[in-house]
């Protein structure tokens, strides 16, 4: 299986989950808290310290530019709309923040046809809106390593990507949402390597689906 419908099965399954998991609710799930007070609230409004969450996305890759060190210029990306994806796992450190850790993926195509995947293994801080729970608007950046490769090219770099979303949370346990995610990516190669020339900052735009899982 190549890799465009390896991205569309998993987005297909992505799709799938609030299906299932309405059938299969933890136990206790939806209980009532607040009973004593005679008001029934069926989601809690605030995250605790040390409460976890998984998080997979899947969507849509959007090559944006390429700016030249030096005079900052602009180039064109030259690539495909591709596929993007993550897995993730986090911990609140406190009510509203998490900490964890992210790795990404990507691929698209060059006009030649030449295939590129860029691979972010970061750390992740997101700050978490609350006020409107069940809905909620994760605000967080990711910082880290890429590794990107284009055939038997491979470059290892930093990246810092920054990113906002919304999250509908179905239950106390599952949530759903969608994403916005800026990359920028740098490919420096330093002004005595050979390659200089072909340093730029690469600066993308993913727009992913998501399912978030409490615990």
């Amino acid at each position: 299986m190549d890799r465009r419908r390896l991205f569309f099965v998993l987005l297909i399954l992505l799709l799938l989950i609030p299906v299932y998991s309405q059938d299969s609710e933890m136990p206790g799930d939806g209980a009532v808290e607040g009973e004593e007070n005679g008001d029934a609230e069926y989601y809690r409004s605030v995250y605790e310290l040390g409460d976890q969450v998984f998080n997979i996305t899947a969507g849509l890759f959007i090559p944006l530019y390429y700016r030249r060190p030096g005079d900052f210029s602009t180039a064109p990306a030259n690539l495909s709309l591709g596929g993007t994806g993550s897995i993730e796992y986090s911990s609140f450190i406190n009510s509203n923040m998490t900490l964890g850790l992210s790795l990404k993926g990507m691929f698209a195509y060059t006009p030649n046809d030449r295939l590129l995947s860029m691979f972010p293994i970061t750390g992740k801080l997101t700050y978490y809106i609350t006020d409107s729970y069940p809905f909620e608007f994760p605000i967080y950046v990711h910082a880290g390593l890429c590794i990107s490769r284009l055939e038997s090219e491979t470059f290892y770099g930093p990246t810092i990507m920054p990113g906002a979303g919304a999250t509908w949370n179905m239950n106390s346990s599952w949530g759903f949402g969608i994403n916005a995610t800026w990359w920028w990516v740098p490919m420096w190669y330093g002004p005595s390597h050979e390659d200089t020339a072909k340093s730029r900052f690469g600066n993308f735009l993913d727009i992913s689906l998501s399912a978030t899982y409490h615990f």
